[in-house]
């Protein structure tokens, strides 16, 4: 469900978790073109639901503690042109579907 609010169109929410405490935030922007979550503690494994945020450019989600895969969800956010997963404990591979982000010159995935 959205609503709109002017010209603002909200999603209904964006799961993270903050400290090992797990929270649903309401009325994330969907337009938001760099979001900098660096340095948060944030823990558990990236949403899925970051893939909504379709008009994204930058992406910072560095120095967590982030666990698991990265979610090939990301592929959905085409204008995506830098990405730092850094200093998070992610496993496996990066998601073939992020080749075919056609602006994405950077990520950084060093020390995870």
């Amino acid at each position: 469900m959205a609503e709109d609010i002017g010209a603002s169109t909200y999603d209904d929410l964006i799961d993270l978790q903050y400290k090992g405490l797990s929270m649903e935030q309401m009325g994330i922007l969907t337009f938001y073109s760099a979001i900098d979550l660096s340095g948060n503690k944030i823990e558990g494994q990236i949403p899925v639901s970051i893939g909504l945020l379709k008009t994204l450019i930058a992406l910072n989600l560095s120095n967590n503690a982030f666990t698991g895969h990265i979610p090939l969800a990301l592929a959905n956010v085409t204008e995506l042109e830098s990405l730092d997963l850094s200093r998070n404990q992610l496993s496996g591979t990066i998601p073939s579907g992020l080749k075919s982000l056609s602006f994405l010159a950077h990520i950084n995935r060093i020390n995870h």
